[in-house]
């Protein structure tokens, strides 16, 4: 057993949990995890961080990239880069298998002249997903290897122990997931999700917005 290789000195000071270097997750291994060993992570967050992942996977594969936000952005994490590739491997499957089935179903009723465009049609389903799929995996990897597609930056960690109230954590149900990179302000991260999202200044910034709900997440919850 060693002592934790990293003292982060802000959070440490507030929670007594870390004062422990020899303590796992902060005593707490049902909610945290560390697989570094160097600082603790919130699992409902990690989880929730996939689950964004595989969602826009499904729909960049499904949309062929043309949704907003669906494709790797720059300060995805390599979990959230993960489940897109998941995501997008599992569309793949079902698209090529599903149309490759239908081709070769109605196969026999092209041969004979009879609804030739039926195989045709599912044989363009199979090619399409594949190489919709194929592409957005590429995408992906290049992230994942810190190359331009746009992943690879370094991002700010949440601080640990907070309740929902401290760390501002009411934001919308879409941008669960998505943390803000380093040196980035919480307007910076707010104005740079909800661009991607609705198009540039395409929103409201008033005291309820989603605007004012993702800069306070930004600015409390992340160190």
């Amino acid at each position: 057993m060693t002592a934790d290789p990293v003292l982060n000195l802000a959070p440490t000071i507030m929670d007594p949990q870390r004062w422990n270097r020899y303590a796992y997750v902060r005593n707490n291994p049902l909610r945290f995890v560390d697989p570094t060993g160097a600082d603790p992570g919130d699992l409902l967050e990690e989880l929730a961080d996939y689950g964004n992942g595989v969602s826009r996977g499904i729909v960049a594969t499904a949309t062929l990239g043309t949704a907003p936000g669906s494709t790797p952005q720059t300060g995805d994490s390599t979990l959230n880069l993960l489940g897109q590739a998941m995501g997008s491997l599992g569309v793949g499957l079902v698209g090529v298998s599903g149309g490759g089935a239908e081709a070769l179903a109605t196969l026999p009723a092209a041969l004979t002249g009879e609804g030739a465009v039926v195989p045709a049609a599912g044989a363009v389903v199979a090619v399409t997903t594949a190489i919709s799929t194929t592409v957005n995996l590429g995408k992906v990897g290049i992230s994942m290897m810190g190359g331009s597609e746009g992943g690879g930056k370094q991002f700010k960690e949440p601080k640990a122990g907070q309740s929902g109230k401290e760390g501002a954590k009411d934001i919308p149900s879409w941008a669960a997931g998505e943390k803000p990179l380093k040196g980035e302000t919480g307007d910076k991260y707010a104005r740079r999700l909800l661009d991607t999202k609705y198009g540039e200044g395409s929103y409201k910034t008033g005291a309820d917005s989603e605007y004012s709900k993702l800069k306070k997440y930004a600015d409390r919850h992340f160190q």
